[in-house]
């Protein structure tokens, strides 16, 4: 797949799911200052990018996300009037990514709704420290449920809190099992289509460029298409759309 990003492009779009070769042309000319009229993003618009756009429609989310989307406003501060940001109450995605509210209206316990709840309490135009006490109230009980358990997990995990224990020159493990199963984490793929590109660059000894062109995607979603991926090579090479 081949991504074209012109400067001054009318529309681009951004997710993770484009290998990094296209991130990268498509990011260069919006690190550059040529920023489209519109720009489609995803949640890698929170921390890969310093653009500064005149307004913004965001998605539903916990207010740290919301805030990190807010800073691609008026970044650089220099408009003489505040920017205006338009948040949606529901989600556009039929997918949620941050509770199990499934489309329904979200639960009154969750971040996203309490995210909502709080800001529609403060006054316009929205300060930096408006944000500040609204994620305090968010966050105020710490973590919780699935996301509290990921946090303990996380930070007890024993590859962490004893890497020097478990860290053993020349050992291997079932990584695909042990790491990937069981967090339900990412697996690259190389598109068929780029296999004589994968090649030329790593006969030329370009390793960086020809990792570029891996595909990254989520282990339950390779799952759906293993019987149209190769994985006797080097790196497994899929065969779908």
């Amino acid at each position: 797949m081949q991504v074209e990003a012109r400067f001054g492009s009318t529309a681009v779009l951004l997710h993770s799911h484009f290998n990094q070769a296209d991130r990268n042309r498509i990011e260069r000319p919006l690190q550059l200052g040529s920023l489209p009229k519109v720009l489609v993003a995803t949640q890698v618009v929170e921390v890969s990018l310093d653009v500064d756009f005149d307004q913004a429609f965001v998605e539903p989310a916990p207010i740290d996300a919301l805030v990190q989307r807010m800073g691609r406003v008026n970044r650089s501060g220099e408009r003489p009037a505040p920017s205006t940001v338009t948040l949606f109450r529901d989600q556009v995605n039929p997918f949620n990514l941050y509770c199990d509210c499934r489309g329904r209206s979200h639960n009154q316990d969750c971040r996203v709704s309490l995210s909502l709840q709080e800001l529609a309490k403060i006054e316009n135009p929205v300060s930096e420290s408006d944000l500040v006490k609204v994620a305090n109230l968010v966050y105020a009980d710490g973590y919780r449920g699935d996301e509290g358990k990921a946090f303990e997990e996380g930070l007890k995990h024993p590859d962490i809190a004893d890497i020097e224990g478990n860290l053993l020159a020349g050992a291997h493990q079932e990584w695909v099992a042990h790491v990937i199963e069981s967090t339900d984490g990412t697996v690259e793929v190389l598109p068929k289509e780029l296999v004589s590109d994968y090649r030329d660059k790593r006969e030329q000894g370009l390793w960086l460029e020809a990792n570029s062109l891996l595909v990254s995607i989520r282990f339950k979603r390779f799952m759906s298409i293993k019987d149209k991926v190769d994985s006797s090579k080097d790196h497994w090479i899929a065969d779908c759309p």
